[in-house]
């Protein structure tokens, strides 16, 4: 994690999510998909960052409402953007 974050504070938010999907593969915890999902969503990689948003709600034991609603934030915001 300690890569993500150096990354992240240097704005690669792409090369933090990597990082950070790495550390969650390898020990996985709601922390870590988070902050995956978080520097995804930054880079604009929404399919990543809802795959571990879906992760994060698994851990939390299946439908998770906040969870649910950053999803589809998520994938208005996308569907927004192809339409640009």
């Amino acid at each position: 994690t300690f890569v993500g974050s150096v990354r992240a504070q240097r704005g690669d938010h792409h090369g933090a999510a990597m990082a950070f999907t790495r550390a969650a593969e390898e020990d996985p915890n709601e922390e870590r998909w988070l902050r995956v999902a978080d520097e995804a969503e930054r880079a604009g990689m929404s399919f990543q960052a809802i795959e571990a948003l879906q992760h994060v709600a698994a851990q939390r034991g299946g439908s998770n409402a906040e969870i649910n609603t950053r999803i589809a934030k998520i994938r208005e915001a996308a569907a927004a953007a192809r339409m640009r």
